[in-house]
């Protein structure tokens, strides 16, 4: 870069002086070369040293810039894992909800056609106890539909309370079919 700009400098001198000398016939091409040795050794004499210094103490910092920037990467990357994994942890665990929703939907519609050959007294009860699991279970599967990706700590909040309800669900779909009739459970009213 240095070089460049003396080639250019030198260039707009020559130019100058020849514009000089068409307009001052005293100057002639042997004194503008002579200038411009001079003006070449002085300059060269300067830039030199200077370059060199300029690379020496450049090459000193440059392993410690090297470790900062490749450290600086590494972090970056890091953070774009994590939440890559995160993200894709988020799919996964909304793929095996999907599918424990709907084998609840199949469990409940089963136990359905079951209890439609029961006594009417115990066919309401479990009736009603089947309207209140199917509404539970739509709306498990709502607030997972509803959920938006917004950072690892709520996810990991999200997902342990969600984990709760389907395991409640699931816990009071499996008491109510042990169940064997209305007259067992009138007590828990």
């Amino acid at each position: 870069m240095v070089f460049s700009f003396i080639k250019s400098l030198t260039l707009i001198l020559h130019n100058f002086f020849k514009s000089v000398n068409k307009a001052s016939p005293l100057l002639s091409e042997n004194s503008f070369t002579t200038i411009l040795k001079t003006m070449k050794n002085s300059t060269l004499m300067i830039l030199i040293p200077a370059f060199i210094i300029g690379v020496i103490l450049t090459s000193c910092n440059t392993p410690v810039e090297k470790v900062e920037k490749t450290q600086n990467e590494v972090a970056i990357v890091n953070q774009k894992l994590v939440k890559e994994e995160y993200l894709v942890d988020v799919e996964i665990f909304r793929k095996e909800s999907y599918d424990k929703i709907m084998t609840n939907s199949q469990n409940i519609a089963e136990f359905k056609t079951r209890v439609n050959n029961n006594k009417e007294e115990t066919k309401f009860y479990y009736d009603w106890q089947i309207l209140k699991l199917e509404r539970r279970n739509s709306d498990i599967k709502k607030t997972i539909d509803n959920y938006k990706a917004d950072g690892k700590e709520k996810w990991t909040i999200f997902k342990k309370e969600f984990t709760q309800d389907m395991n409640k669900l699931d816990r009071d779909f499996k008491k109510l079919a042990q169940k064997k009739s209305w007259h067992d459970n009138i007590g828990r009213f």
